[in-house]
């Protein structure tokens, strides 16, 4: 049978809609094939270098999509496609869902989709924000596009702003900086790329700005505070950045904590899980499994080989240090030995032994500056320490015999200090001299009167905490610092350990270790094994004091009175 020109044209026309359809659902179906798809519009001309990575990331967007979690963090070093994963194709991506086929299918979660999402799109400066909300309207008028999905997704021609623009199902997308004014703004999806400029992170006061507009700001702007989802992808820049607050906050998903965080981490170098730590890549729990198996394995040897990366490190250690290399490549806020103070260097005291018989017991104390630090989250911490002899190094040596960290109001805090005298029968207490620590010392001098004498040592820094951590990794690294093998001492190791890149109470609990390093280094109880006696140290020059007996002036930032 002859087909008629006009006849022809319509068959060709089904078929080409057969195609069209196919290609349709496919695309709807599956979000890292709408992302290898969409490639050739956002980089025309520029090759597609896929890795497993990407496709995990799309994996786990996608199940943030239908609600198979509802606070999903992102932590993958720079260049790994983030932004225009989840910040270009995502919100596209989720457009396009057809609502009546998924629910026609059965899919969990399909009402969470479709064209008439909103999402309100964060980054840390209004320019980036708008860049990647420019790309994904670009893909969406490209020719391309619109012939496939032109039909669902149509924005009015006078929708010309970049910062918002609406779809004709009342769909919108909204971007912002993310300290900007956000009154008025929502989203049924909450997506923050790069919340922190990486140049500025290391900045306690601008690292804050950013949680308190998260706090104070961001979660309220959930259409749905029950089914509403907040994405964050990022870098890790500092333990105590946005991905660290929220985690440390809300917690990590569990199946009694569904409003915990789901967090997907790829280090540039893969590290194995060590016993009694934390996970490397938390998210593995619901399947989203990183599939390298040997330490040190590259996270995309196409793109960052080997010699690559060790320039990339190489120049991040001089721009950044090794903590914001560390963490940039690594995704973790500190080296895994610590960088100034590290774990490695804290010698063990066997399980099987009793602690030493000690000949000197102190508290070494960090108090937080005024009452107005407690509601700020400012903690104040103390380290118990004993000097002892050990037979085997023949030298004087150091025990830490507990570690307690907490935000106390002023009266809790002396209570903490009379009950710590009580039980530790301490011969000194190390206090600095600063508002609180001053009250502390006055209160425990009035409460020991007509008891047995504990000597106060005021202590007056010269330098700050980081420049008095220096100061201490000749002694700690010697090998003369023990620690038992309990919580509570790996919460000090841990904090030293990422310090100054620790969340609170990472400095105060490392201060009192330094203080405690200096004042037996100045007071001649423990010496590093290489030292030699020096005479001018010797018979330190007697400053008076009503209070005190001596005072050790300190070479390394401060005196104890």
């Amino acid at each position: 049978m002859t087909l008629t020109r006009e006849q022809l044209l319509r068959k060709l026309e089904i078929e080409r809609e057969l195609t069209l359809r196919a290609q349709r659902q496919l695309l709807q179906d599956s979000f890292s094939a709408f992302v290898e798809w969409a490639w050739h519009i956002l980089e025309p001309g520029r090759v597609l270098k896929w890795n497993w990575s990407v496709e995990l990331i799309c994996n786990f967007l996608q199940a943030f999509a239908f609600r198979k979690f509802h606070r999903g963090i992102i932590n993958i070093p720079p260049r790994g496609m983030k932004s225009t994963l989840v910040s270009v194709c995502f919100p596209v991506w989720v457009w396009i869902q057809d609502q009546e086929r998924l629910k026609a299918q059965g899919v969990a979660g399909a009402e969470f989709v479709g064209p008439w999402h909103q999402f309100l799109t964060l980054a840390n400066d209004a320019p980036l924000a708008l860049r990647d909300a420019v790309q994904a309207r670009n893909l969406m008028e490209h020719e391309d596009f619109r012939d496939l999905f032109g039909r669902m997704i149509q924005i009015p021609q006078g929708q010309n702003e970049k910062s918002y623009y609406r779809n004709t199902k009342n769909g919108h997308r909204n971007s912002r900086a993310i300290q900007s004014s956000l009154t008025g703004k929502g989203g049924d999806s909450i997506t923050i790329d790069d919340p922190h400029d990486a140049e500025k992170a290391m900045s306690d006061a601008d690292r804050q700005n950013v949680l308190d507009a998260y706090a104070g700001k961001v979660t309220s702007r959930l259409n749905d505070q029950a089914n509403g989802g907040i994405l964050i992808i990022m870098q890790r820049l500092h333990e105590n950045d946005l991905a660290g607050f929220v985690r440390a906050k809300d917690g990590d998903w569990t199946e009694d904590n569904v409003r915990g965080w789901v967090s997907l981490v790829l280090p540039m170098e893969f590290e194995l899980d060590q016993p009694g730590k934390p996970p490397v890549n938390p998210a593995k729990r619901l399947g989203f499994a990183d599939p390298r198996t040997r330490h040190g394995e590259l996270l995309w040897p196409e793109r960052f080989p080997a010699d690559a990366v060790a320039r990339l490190r190489s120049d991040l250690e001089r721009t950044s240090g090794v903590y914001g290399a560390t963490a940039q490549l690594q995704q973790t806020p500190a080296p895994s030995e610590g960088g100034i103070l590290r774990k490695s260097w804290w010698r063990r005291w066997p399980d099987d032994q009793s602690f030493p018989l000690c000949e000197h017991v102190f508290l070494s104390w960090d108090t937080a500056f005024t009452e107005r630090d407690l509601k700020e989250a400012s903690f104040s911490a103390r380290t118990a320490w004993g000097v002892f002899f050990n037979e085997q190094d023949q030298g004087y040596q150091l025990i830490l015999l507990h570690c307690w960290a907490d935000q106390v109001a002023y009266p809790d805090l002396r209570q903490k200090a009379q009950n710590d005298t009580r039980d530790f029968s301490p011969d000194a207490h190390l206090i600095e001299k600063k508002a609180s620590g001053i009250s502390l010392i006055q209160d425990l001098r009035r409460a020991g009167k007509g008891r047995k004498r504990v000597r106060l040592r005021t202590y007056s820094p010269d330098r700050d905490k980081v420049a008095r951590a220096h100061a201490v990794t000749s002694l700690l690294s010697s090998g003369v610092v023990w620690a038992p093998s309990r919580a509570w001492a790996d919460k000090a190791i841990d904090a030293c350990g990422v310090f100054p890149n620790g969340a609170p109470p990472s400095a105060d609990i490392t201060d009192t270790v330094t203080q405690a390093l200096l004042y037996l280094k100045n007071g001649w109880w423990i010496e590093h094994p290489d030292d030699a006696v020096d005479s001018q140290y010797v018979g330190s020059e007697h400053v008076p004091d009503e209070d005190e007996d001596n005072d050790y002036r300190s070479t390394y930032g401060g005196s104890y009175g």
